[in-house]
């Protein structure tokens, strides 16, 4: 992907667009699961260690 981003292809941009639709859509399915289950403190405080971490 990352060489079709650098090469402007258009395919690039649409495959990033996808995988972050993807990886918020995810996110937000998880959120709402730790908001019903009253864990949503705990659910934070994970997601802030692995992005942390990845970004």
């Amino acid at each position: 992907i990352r060489h079709l981003i650098t090469m402007n292809e258009i395919l690039g941009m649409r495959l990033a667009t996808i995988h972050s639709l993807y990886f918020y859509q995810e996110l937000m399915q998880m959120a709402r699961a730790a908001i019903l289950e009253d864990r949503f403190e705990d659910f934070l405080q994970q997601q802030l260690k692995v992005l942390d971490r990845v970004i």
